[in-house]
């Protein structure tokens, strides 16, 4: 043990010493040339062999010491000119075609995000180390975002292939160490959903690219684009997220290769689709004003026999606003069907889902009377998960104002006579 201790010692004084460009030049004759070789067999005993483990062990300081190395020669702000005779940051191709028995870790593939400064780097690191699409940048945002800000309707292709790596990733487990649950959630409808630290997705920033177009030319190849993205990504979420079909021969990458009129994506019309990827109120509201007064849009089932009105309760980032549109919308054997689910009653599922107004401003009570007015007689009924009836309901963990808890109860006041101890008269 002393000796190891003592010789990766001795190799990271050696790389210490050596400057950024010397270290990447010499990278390729650091480690034992059978490395590879032995990082991919295994011993008879399980182990790996004595070989791959000292490569493996020195790829993570290499790794390590090249990380501060690279970061040491970032321009800062207010730099002085002795500033200017330190090392230049080397290329990110000339780093991204270093080979060493282990992948960089999370940290290395961050600071390599901070060296992109244009599309094809981004579209480059990507296809060399996939798992970067798990992290974030320094300033809180995704590869999707940057690739969506810098390079616009003009890099669709890079972010069409962007996403197709992310699903991929996310339901085909491919090229994914460590995952956790939070990385997974990051991967989740291609990384279309994914929240920078303003809260703003890369769906809301494609949305923006194409308004201004789709108001003026509803069939504009932008609007279809996204459109049919939407579709495609959720899609893959409906069909190949469960656990038999999550191998990588499962994922159909045609879907993000072929053309619009794909016969698969029948399946998933875009109305079903926007509802469960979530979309921002904007593009839900422009999707509606698409469908119109067309009730067909409203009773059509997707692949999973749902209609938008039961997606739209089972996701409960659904907008109140949104729900209470399709609440006005949906012809009366809609809503009587929901009535027979196995899930609850409208009124229940939104009281358990928290669903509310993406303005704070709005008053809860108009959803829930919107609700109630469709079918009143539910405001006794006792739901299937807690056996409650809605005002009580409405009281587990404060999400719901008093005025809501009040309004049930003014309104159906029969409600609470079940739970009223009746007194025996006084003689």
């Amino acid at each position: 043990e002393k000796t190891e201790l003592t010789q990766f010692t001795a190799f990271k004084a050696n790389l210490e010493s050596m400057k950024c460009s010397e270290l990447i030049e010499k990278s390729a004759s650091l480690f034992n040339s059978r490395s590879q070789e032995c990082a991919n067999r295994k011993e008879n005993d399980g182990h790996y062999d004595n070989i791959a483990k000292t490569n493996m062990r020195k790829s993570d300081i290499f790794w390590m010491i090249l990380e501060k190395k690279i970061a040491s020669t970032f321009v800062q702000k207010g730099c002085t000119l002795r500033d200017k005779y330190r090392e230049r940051t080397p290329a990110l191709r000339t780093v991204l075609d270093i080979e060493t028995p282990k992948a960089p870790p999370y940290s290395v593939l961050r600071t390599l995000l901070g060296m992109c400064n244009s599309v094809k780097h981004y579209s480059d690191l990507v296809e060399r180390y996939p798992a970067c699409l798990i992290i974030n940048s320094q300033e809180g945002d995704s590869i999707l975002h940057r690739v969506i800000i810098d390079g616009g309707y003009r890099a669709k292709e890079t972010i069409n292939s962007i996403i197709c790596t992310a699903a991929k990733m996310s339901y085909a487990d491919v090229d994914v160490a460590e995952r956790r649950e939070e990385a997974t959630k990051n991967l989740m409808f291609g990384g279309l959903t994914r929240k920078d630290s303003r809260g703003i997705t890369p769906l809301t920033l494609l949305f923006g690219l194409v308004a201004y177009h789709a108001t003026r030319n509803p069939y504009h190849e932008r609007w279809i684009w996204l459109t049919t993205l939407i579709r495609r990504v959720v899609h893959i979420q409906s069909y190949y997220c469960n656990e038999s079909q999550s191998t990588k021969n499962a994922f159909d990458e045609t879907l993000f290769l072929s053309d619009y009129s794909s016969k698969e994506l029948e399946k998933t019309p875009l109305l079903h689709a926007a509802l469960e990827i979530g979309c921002p109120m904007g593009l839900m509201n422009r999707i509606l004003c698409a469908c119109g007064a067309r009730t067909a849009e409203f009773c059509r089932l997707d692949g999973q026999n749902r209609t938008p009105l039961t997606i739209a309760l089972s996701n409960k980032e659904t907008p109140a606003e949104i729900v209470i549109e399709l609440f006005k919308r949906s012809p009366a054997e809609v809503i009587e069907k929901l009535d027979a689910d196995e899930e609850g009653l409208p009124l229940h599922r939104i009281i358990n889902a928290g669903i509310k107004y993406s303005s704070r401003s709005e008053n809860e009570l108009v959803l829930i009377g919107t609700i109630v007015e469709k079918a009143p007689q539910v405001l006794h009924f006792q739901d299937n998960i807690h056996g409650m009836p809605p005002f009580m309901l409405a009281c587990i963990d404060n999400v719901w104002s008093i005025d809501v808890v009040y309004g049930l109860l003014r309104t159906g006041p029969w409600a609470i006579e079940p739970y009223i101890k009746k007194r025996k008269p006084i003689k």
